[in-house]
């Protein structure tokens, strides 16, 4: 299958780390595609597999240069699903969970929510607003709603009116490989006394 993943940016976010740990797997048997906003938007701080495409838009927070750059991204998305014969196509964070929802043609869409939305009280703008509009009215189209939590699927039923039947709970993947290798690795000076005692992790 043709797969994209679709995220700002892969750099020390836990939803950029979950997408990247899938990149892994998916790149075993499908051919897949990482959709990022901009090369310079942030670093590429975890292990990935599959091509990247840059869209080259960056943030803005002057209004009208927001939807200029949200106009840009959704043509190129839309040409990179339809030039890449996309069949799946998975997004994370609003931004781009909104984009792959109004880019959606015949493939199977997948967007993650990890935040609960109705609480967030760190931005309040006007696009804020937008963006909570924009989720009412169209999240119900995707296929499946992915959340790491049962409190975020409660919030998005309550307060946003989404179809329970859509929403998956999904705990966030563990590359247990990585932890294993990570386990036998001998531990840093200025960590070894905190081991002196019993601890509980």
């Amino acid at each position: 299958k043709n797969i994209l993943l679709l995220i700002p940016a892969i750099g020390g976010g836990g939803a950029e780390k979950v997408a990247a740990n899938l990149s892994l797997k998916f790149a075993e048997d499908h051919h897949l595609t990482i959709v990022l906003f901009n090369e310079k938007f942030g670093k590429m701080n975890y292990a990935y597999k599959g091509e990247i495409i840059y869209l080259n838009t960056l943030p803005s927070s002057n209004l009208l240069m927001k939807i200029y750059q949200f106009i840009i991204r959704l043509y190129k998305i839309r040409k990179i699903k339809k030039q890449r014969k996309i069949n799946v196509s998975i997004s994370f964070l609003e931004v781009m969970n909104v984009l792959n929802l109004l880019t959606k043609k015949k493939e199977k869409i997948i967007i993650s929510v990890r935040q609960f939305r109705s609480k967030d009280n760190t931005d309040k703008t006007i696009v804020f607003y937008i963006y909570n509009f924009l989720m009412r009215k169209i999240y119900n189209k995707a296929h499946v709603v992915v959340v790491p939590s049962m409190g975020i699927c409660d919030d998005l039923a309550d307060n946003f009116n989404i179809n329970k039947s859509k929403i998956k709970l999904i705990n966030n993947p563990c590359n247990y490989e990585s932890i294993q290798h990570m386990a036998n690795e001998e531990l840093e000076n200025g960590y070894q006394r905190i081991f002196h005692h019993p601890v509980i992790i």
